[in-house]
C-alpha cells in the first residue's frame, strides 16, 4: 500500500477507504496488486477496502488488466510497483 500510496501522491488509508481525494486508478492498481502479490483471495481483498462483495475487488483488477494490456508504458508502472514491493 505504501508503495502504490506513493506512486499516485495519496496516504494509504485514501487508497483503501476511497475518499473523494484518491487517485481511483491508484485504488483500482491496490486492489489488483494485493491479491496478486499477498495472496489474498478476492473477499478479503474487498474487506480490507472496505467493499460489499467482491465483485468491486474483481472489476478493478480486470480494469487494470486492461489498461496493462493494452498500454506497455502503464505495463512497466506496474512492474516497477511489483519490484519495489517484493525486490528479487
Amino acid at each position: 500500500m505504501r508503495a502504490v500510496a506513493k506512486t499516485y501522491g495519496v496516504t494509504g488509508s485514501a487508497l483503501r477507504n476511497g475518499r473523494r481525494e484518491t487517485s481511483g486508478e491508484g485504488r483500482k492498481v491496490a486492489m489488483y496488486l494485493v491479491p496478486r502479490l499477498c495472496d489474498w483471495t478476492l473477499q478479503a481483498t474487498a474487506d480490507y477496502f472496505g467493499l460489499s462483495s467482491y465483485g468491486g475487488a474483481s472489476w478493478a483488477g480486470s480494469q487494470i488488466r486492461k489498461k496493462r494490456d493494452s498500454q506497455p508504458s502503464f505495463q512497466r508502472k506496474l512492474e516497477r510497483l511489483e519490484r519495489l514491493i517484493l525486490p528479487q
